[in-house]
């Protein structure tokens, strides 16, 4: 199904990374390569939005600097939005190594009719592997007006479908799209549950030639509070607890 713009949210600082996680390498490409060619499989456009985007310019993708900086991920999908060319948009996190084109489509097919398609996955919702309508902008302007910065506050204002997880998991049995990586732990827990030879070295770096990366090295602005990022991905547990369960299987 096209008509849809695609989102890859850039913007955050890898901190407890150690390093740009969007430019670890999977199967000799970095992470953020890999996340736009799987969106291209299902949308028209892509775009990559957050402060600092330029540095993925080499990319075939449209760089969209945030148009509210410090705003988080709900500014994020607020310029996802008012920058896409189509009524709605695929948001995802350029750091989730196992999205599943399956999955991304039938949440395309979906979104006929909805403001918000959101995975719910064992009680948990996914805002950043979601898609939303042009029509959210307005509730979105109010938020951010008001200071309210979590995107989960966003879906009691708007016409929310949910998948539930016996959708998902129909399609993604072990719900492997929603891992993301943060933090050196993740890499290790990500080789097992990949478990194929190209995530061997997801725990390297990509460097690219100077030319092609004129801003590689300068530090980003101290503006994703940790608080917030918690908030949007509603973690409530470790992150390293959450994938063991992703593992395993479990809730």
């Amino acid at each position: 199904m096209r008509g849809i713009s695609g989102a890859v949210l850039v913007g955050g600082e890898s901190r407890r990374m150690g390093r740009d996680k969007a430019m670890l390498s999977v199967d000799g490409q970095p992470l953020v390569q890999h996340v736009v060619g799987v969106l291209r499989e299902v949308v028209d456009e892509v775009l990559l939005v957050g402060t600092g985007a330029e540095r993925y310019g080499w990319l075939d993708a449209r760089i969209v600097d945030d148009l509210i900086p410090g705003a988080g991920p709900l500014g994020g999908i607020h310029t996802a939005l008012s920058s896409a060319s189509r009524s709605r948009c695929l948001v995802v996190a350029c750091d989730m190594p196992f999205l599943n084109l399956g999955l991304l489509r039938y949440m395309l097919q979906e979104a006929v009719g909805w403001d918000v398609v959101v995975p719910r996955s064992r009680g948990r919702l996914e805002p950043l592997h979601s898609v939303y309508a042009r029509s959210c902008l307005r509730p979105i302007e109010r938020m951010l007006e008001n200071g309210e910065l979590c995107p989960l506050d966003l879906f009691p204002r708007v016409s929310v479908r949910y998948l539930e997880t016996q959708e998902v998991e129909r399609l993604d049995p072990r719900r492997l799209s929603f891992v993301n990586l943060n933090t050196p732990d993740d890499l290790v827990l990500t080789r097992a549950l990949g478990g194929a030879s190209e995530w061997d070295d997801v725990d390297k770096e990509i460097e690219l030639p100077t030319d092609r990366h004129p801003t590689r090295g300068t530090p980003l602005p101290a503006r994703l509070d940790r608080r917030l990022f918690s908030a949007f991905t509603g973690i409530t547990h470790s992150r390293k607890e959450s994938m063991r369960n992703h593992l395993g299987g479990k809730a």
